[in-house]
């Protein structure tokens, strides 16, 4: 998610990790007196200027996309407004859904899981 930070953004993250599914969430600025970076959109999309991205990561999309909802309702960011940002799958996520089927996707040769 990327916006215009409007006093402390990283007063948003406590609340936002009470979120179920959420796992992480990390906030990235420009340092102190670094000079703006330009950003640059492919033509067929809209973009709103920024000077902050909020990274989230969850344990599935649904959690993702909670989590983004979240933080575009905390900020006043709007659904369907200039592109800021969405979510996104891993390029390659194990299978099954506990421990025991993700297990017998491990590659030979991985030392046994303790």
């Amino acid at each position: 998610l990327r916006f215009l930070a409007s006093g402390d953004p990283l007063a948003l993250l406590p609340a936002l990790m009470e979120q179920p599914g959420l796992v992480a969430a990390t906030l990235g600025r420009p340092a102190e007196g670094a000079a703006a970076m330009p950003w640059q959109a492919p033509a067929n999309r809209t973009t709103a200027p920024f000077d902050t991205v909020l990274l989230l990561e969850a344990l599935d999309l649904p959690a993702a996309q909670r989590g983004l909802d979240a933080a575009r309702a905390a900020l006043g960011i709007l659904p369907g407004g200039p592109d800021r940002g969405g979510v996104y799958a891993l390029a390659s996520v194990f299978p099954g859904a506990d421990a025991e089927e993700r297990l017998a996707h491990r590659r030979p040769g991985w030392p046994p899981v303790a």
